[in-house]
């Protein structure tokens, strides 16, 4: 059951995913207990389908659970409990719970740091997301060419790693008004994601809206009106109209209508989102996801927080200078999904323990 419910997550049946889960736990527990690895990996998995599924409080509380069984259990500094804490902060940071974010993030960055290095690809795709998150976008244009590069070399150019950094280093290009070698890269993964995952996969219509927004900042309205009507049909139909990543659209073609000067449209749509957003994420929230991910990093508590986890890693970095090896294969744990966005981890067979990152940190 575990294996087809990797395959439901794989394909973005995130639903279908989470009935196999539930059962995975239910057994795993009852048959080795709760605080078993492998019990514990599939509440973990569970957890991230929860993410994905936008149903926030039910992943945090799992996830703390987990959390706190492999600290108690493991170590603080172990890779699976490091892998929690950076589930968690991804849990916390879509319901812009930033401060609790910032300790995990914080401590996540520190270990990588003391085992891998300051300029280890793992540790510059751990600080590309704080130079983004403050607005120091040359900054993490550097670092994501170098990630990109890297990645490509060991795990290839279809690499889901590779891909999720890509489209991170076009969303850097695209705040520096690079618009046009955004949407390159942006349709270079797109292909790709078409062919692996297909059409219809929430990592590729997710890269379609990418577009659909650098459309809408060159001013090319049309193209992205029509692109983010039809991204909100197959959103509204694959992952629901109550979905964070359908809302979000749905505010990215408000934000268009506006540009067009149609503000009755815009403003219709506008009120679904602030609704669709209060019943999933209650009134504070209410007016968060009008924009992207990308751009609701950029509220200031959120650049305040980068800001904060970026000083304790910037330094070490530009004071380096050739004091680290060149990159090491083994170290570097592939990684997959989309922007801050975990994966199911496969469960070890008994008495092996396998490391798996649950989140591409670039």
């Amino acid at each position: 059951m575990t294996n087809l419910a990797m395959l439901h997550q794989r394909q973005g049946r995130y639903d279908m995913a989470k009935e196999l889960q539930v059962l995975v736990v239910a057994a795993t527990e009852k048959t080795l207990g709760e605080e078993d690895p492998k019990a514990l990996m599939s509440e973990a998995n569970l957890a991230i389908t929860c993410l994905r599924l936008g149903q926030y409080r039910e992943a945090e509380e799992m996830e703390k659970k987990v959390l706190e069984a492999r600290m108690r259990i493991l170590s603080e500094d172990h890779t699976e409990t490091l892998t929690s804490m950076a589930d968690l902060a991804s849990i916390y940071m879509e319901q812009n719970k930033y401060e609790e974010a910032k300790a995990l993030l914080l401590r996540v960055m520190d270990v990588k740091k003391q085992s891998l290095g300051p300029k280890h690809p793992e540790t510059l795709a751990s600080m590309t997301t704080a130079y983004s998150n403050q607005g120091q976008y040359q900054a993490a244009e550097e670092l994501l060419n170098e990630v990109v590069q890297t990645r490509k070399t060991l795990f290839g150019i279809e690499h889901t790693g590779t891909l999720s950094s890509t489209e991170k280093l076009a969303l850097v290009l695209m705040e520096q008004g690079q618009y046009q070698e955004s949407e390159k890269l942006l349709k270079q993964v797109i292909e790709t994601r078409e062919s692996r995952l297909g059409k219809e996969h929430p990592d590729t219509l997710q890269s379609k809206a990418n577009i659909a927004l650098i459309h809408d900042k060159q001013g090319r309205y049309e193209e992205a009106q029509q692109a983010g009507l039809l991204l909100v049909e197959i959103m509204s139909r694959v992952l629901g109209e109550d979905h964070l990543d359908t809302l979000s659209t749905m505010g990215n073609l408000a934000l268009t209508y506006n540009h067009q000067g149609r503000c009755g449209e815009a403003e219709a749509l506008q009120e679904l989102v602030t609704q669709g957003t209060t019943r999933i994420l209650g009134n504070e929230h209410a007016q968060t996801l009008s924009l992207t991910y990308y751009e609701r990093a950029k509220y200031e508590d959120a650049r305040n927080i980068a800001t904060e986890v970026l000083a304790k890693g910037a330094k070490d970095f530009d004071d380096s200078q050739s004091t680290t090896t060149a990159s090491d294969p083994k170290l570097i744990t592939p990684a997959t999904g989309r922007w801050a966005s975990p994966t199911l981890r496969p469960t070890p067979p008994s008495g092996i323990t396998t490391t798996w990152r649950s989140h591409d940190a670039a």
